[in-house]
């Protein structure tokens, strides 16, 4: 596709450089962009509409209030800033175009039937009402009664002050001239316009359509905008009126004092979420709770904030303009993930250790099983019935239990991540243990991580598989005249074994409550530590281990 450009006169914008529209498609909001657009470019006079929706206006020519939060242009958005200096200020500082008067004019309201005379009234401040006529009705059937009015701006009455600065007549239905130049929202440089002329003529005015009906309720909604933030506006164009007469270099000069404040100087020493937080509270501040729109690293970071603690959250939630629970949780489903290995957290893997050196890499594979409720469930997204035995791929008609998770945890830098899961009934088998290990740690090697050790508890099933990989490692070395270290030869990798120290601690425990303990010739039983917790239960409140309860020592009320 060539290269677009900007048909209004003077303007070398292209496709490359800015922002490109078309055309409205709409009639009578095409002939408001002409109002604006002919007088700086004569060529587009004649032009039918499909070459007119060929033509494009450069984003310059709009001001902020045809934009959208988000930096999306408004559907009945029209171009208003056409000169230099215009563009430089961002707002519009004088009228242009032809029949400036009446802005907007298809939001007035007209009769519901449709069938009664209208009024329509044109107001030009240069004879340029037959040059520009190709947008007036040609049926001249329906004309009835035409009168000429000359007078001035001064004695129909003042004009009110007005952001925008673009006018297109249309029909009227029933409006005195008098209150209808009371009620035009005119630019504020219409205080000193020329004489001008009104022309009055009565038409059949046509039935609403459904387009016409969307923009009455947008003109309507922009004019209460408009009207309200008058006085900002009036403040805006008198402080780009003096600024006009200052040099770039004075201007820049007051640009590089306000950069030096100490404002800017402490906000860019936050860090990337804390400016996102701050940026998203004074964006919001202003919106309604239904209103509020987050941007996708504003919802991360939420998301972030409720997974570590929701109860806090919903008090954040309460003090801050933060995104709802559901919106989060609409955001979590969006990712897909599957019993088994997932190749989206591999390739995350792969991309976040680029550039770590070794030390970074080292890691061990922890895993170990969940207790869940059986339970079924019918996922819409995956059109499949959640709750049976997945195991690699494989799913069996049994209810699942618990979940076998595997877990990739740093050895020299403090850094974990989840990796894959499974449904099983009870505890997997050693088989399947072995063949889901020798897949998992040959994806982990791909990613550039180094696995030295696998960890886990004292499961009957994880000693047997770890006892069969332990045998087939031993065999393969002696093969291979390698001396035996003890450890597991698993995918190419030799890792060693360790076991969760909670459960040695607690398998030593169990194995006090029914055997002594020999240490450098003395013995000791578990006869003593309940002989010192009644000594120090008599005791009342001045005990010299509070913190010790029947729950440690009576072996019928501990936890296995």
């Amino acid at each position: 596709m060539g290269t677009k450009k900007c048909c209004v006169g003077g303007c070398n914008a292209t496709s490359e450089t800015h922002r490109l529209f078309s055309f409205p498609k709409n009639d009578e909001l095409r002939n408001l962009w002409m109002s604006f657009l002919v007088p700086t470019n004569s060529l587009l006079i004649g032009l039918s509409k499909e070459q007119l929706l060929r033509k494009r206006v450069c984003e310059k020519h709009f001001d902020k209030y045809q934009f959208d939060h988000d930096g999306k242009r408004l559907r009945y958005s029209y171009p208003c800033l056409l000169s230099h200096k215009e563009i430089a200020h961002g707002v519009p500082l004088s009228v242009t175009g032809w029949n400036v008067t009446l802005e907007h004019n298809y939001s007035k309201e007209q009769d519901e039937d449709g069938a009664g005379p209208s009024t329509l009234v044109t107001i030009t401040g240069r004879n340029n009402t037959n040059e520009h006529d190709y947008f007036k009705e040609q049926d001249e059937n329906n004309v009835t009664k035409s009168t000429v009015v000359t007078g001035s701006a001064a004695d129909i009455g003042k004009f009110p002050e007005h952001p925008s600065c673009s006018s297109f007549p249309t029909d009227t239905s029933n409006i005195d001239l008098k209150d209808l130049m009371l009620e035009q929202p005119l630019c504020s440089g219409m205080s000193h316009a020329i004489n001008t002329e009104v022309v009055l003529r009565k038409a059949q005015t046509p039935k609403r359509t459904s387009k016409s009906t969307k923009i009455l309720l947008f003109a309507g909604t922009a004019v209460r905008k408009i009207q309200c933030n008058r006085k900002f506006i009036k403040n805006v164009t008198q402080i780009a009126k003096e600024n006009s007469s200052q040099s770039a270099a004075q201007r820049l000069t007051k640009a590089l004092h306000i950069d030096k404040e100490q404002l800017f100087h402490k906000f860019n020493l936050l860090n990337r979420q804390a400016r996102t937080f701050l940026f998203m509270q004074l964006r919001q501040v202003q919106k309604s709770k239904m209103a509020r729109r987050f941007s996708l690293e504003e919802k991360l970071l939420a998301l972030l904030l409720m997974k570590q603690s929701p109860k806090g959250y919903r008090l954040l939630e309460k003090m801050f303009a933060l995104p709802n629970k559901r919106t989060l949780i609409r955001l979590s489903e969006k990712v897909s993930m599957e019993p088994g290995l997932n190749p989206q957290i591999f390739e995350h893997i792969s991309r976040t250790c680029q550039n770590w050196d070794n030390q970074q890499k080292l890691c061990t594979v922890v895993f170990d099983e969940v207790a869940i409720t059986p339970h079924l469930t019918f996922s819409e997204k995956k059109d499949k019935i959640v709750g049976f035995v997945d195991l690699a791929g494989e799913r069996k008609l049994k209810y699942s239990d618990h979940a076998l998770v595997f877990m990739v945890r740093g050895i020299c830098s403090p850094w974990r991540q989840t990796i894959a899961y499974y449904f099983c009934e009870g505890t997997v088998s050693a088989a399947e243990l072995q063949n889901i290990l020798k897949q998992i740690v040959s994806q982990i090697g791909l990613t550039g991580l180094i696995p030295l050790g696998l960890v886990c508890d004292q499961g009957s099933t994880f000693r047997t598989a770890l006892k069969i990989l332990r045998a087939d490692t031993v065999k393969s070395r002696n093969i291979q005249c390698i001396h035996d270290d003890g450890s597991v030869n698993i995918s190419g990798y030799d890792m060693s074994v360790f076991h969760d120290p909670p459960h040695l601690l607690k398998g030593l425990r169990n194995n006090f409550m029914t055997k002594d303990i020999l240490w450098e010739g003395k013995t000791a039983s578990w006869k003593d530590i309940e002989f010192v917790f009644d000594i120090d239960s008599k005791l009342g409140h001045t005990k010299a281990l509070p913190k010790l309860t029947a729950h440690h020592v009576d072996p019928s009320k501990m936890k296995k």
